[in-house]
């Protein structure tokens, strides 16, 4: 299984911030990146103290008075060892709701970053090929049901089946990767959950990858 050092961006890769970073330089990095969580570290990058949301850097700034308090608005880092398997780690960050982790070498040093979109993209990625037949995004099976490929647009296809998305929120933007989130674990062929009124359930799978799903709409609850 792939371990948490095969996905990891490395350590010369990392964009980080420096908890003593002037609130300029900080506002200067943050909106030139396009990064929703960014690591935050003392002295170096070996020792990174925490994470936070970029979101709430802004939003902090906006504020009257403007003042940025890294210390304040981050979370505590999540430190995890190289050899963890993306299952192990899946699970960790659905534990623990975190969506960043800093992968350690065997001398405690920071090798790099793993984030949940890492995870997702190895576990609901689809993987393609010049042999591999090309099925439709989403097939109309009858009035209120269809199957939908896992690596479709979270959006489109909510556009497709005519649900709107008012007050939806996923960290993700495909199909097999909301799905994943809903569940909360590794999916499994036959894994089913209901939001709203749509009922899906997982019908494909590759290894630990959705390959499709089936998606239902249920008739609406009467409020009486």
């Amino acid at each position: 299984e792939i371990t948490a050092q095969e996905i990891l961006t490395p350590r010369v890769d990392v964009e980080a911030l420096d908890i003593t970073e002037e609130q300029d330089e900080i506002l200067k990095k943050v909106t030139g990146l396009h990064y929703s969580r960014l690591p935050v570290y003392r002295d170096t990058v070996d020792n990174i103290c925490g994470v936070v949301r970029v979101r709430d850097i802004l939003e902090a700034a906006l504020k009257e008075g403007g003042k940025i308090d890294l210390p304040g608005l981050m979370t505590p880092s999540m430190y995890i060892h190289k050899t963890m398997k993306i299952s192990q780690l899946l699970r960790m960050f659905q534990k623990n709701k975190a969506h960043l982790a800093v992968v350690a070498d065997d001398y405690g040093g920071t090798l790099g970053i793993v984030t949940m979109e890492d995870v997702l993209e190895q576990l609901v990625g689809e993987i393609w090929d010049e042999t591999d037949e090309v099925e439709d995004a989403v097939t109309h099976l009858d009035s209120s049901t269809v199957e939908v490929a896992g690596d479709e647009n979270i959006y489109d296809f909510f556009e497709e089946i005519d649900c709107s998305t008012r007050n939806f929120e996923s960290d993700f933007n495909t199909v097999a990767g909301w799905a994943t989130e809903q569940l909360e674990r590794i999916p499994e062929e036959g894994d089913s959950f209901v939001w709203n009124n749509l009922k899906v359930t997982v019908t494909e799978m590759d290894e630990a990858r959705i390959i499709r799903l089936r998606v239902e709409k249920l008739p609406e609850q009467d409020d009486d």
